[in-house]
């Protein structure tokens, strides 16, 4: 059985770094050597990364591109007011 084991370190209540790796559960220790290591602001962009996902339309079965940097979260409160409609000529 492997599992993914995330590993962090906190400082002030703030994650610096974040270690993932493949792990068997069963013998105890790291499958390999691989790991990914994330620190300072790719940590906040993988959680709004990860956040984003279950926004995203997917039209088909096909392979598509999404552009998060486009995307924008608006409140229900916000999308229903008209008067801050974006209005184009």
């Amino acid at each position: 059985m492997q599992q993914i084991r995330a590993k962090f370190l906190e400082d002030d209540r703030r994650i610096q770094t974040l270690w993932f790796q493949r792990w068997n559960v069963e013998k105890g220790w790291p499958i390999g050597q691989q790991q990914i290591t994330l620190i300072g602001s790719e940590i906040p962009r993988l959680i709004e990364f990860l956040n984003s996902i279950s926004t995203v339309h997917i039209p088909g079965e096909g392979t598509f591109n999404v552009d998060f940097g486009k995307q924008v979260h608006v409140p229900d409160e916000a999308a229903r007011n008209p008067s801050l409609h974006v209005r184009r000529n």
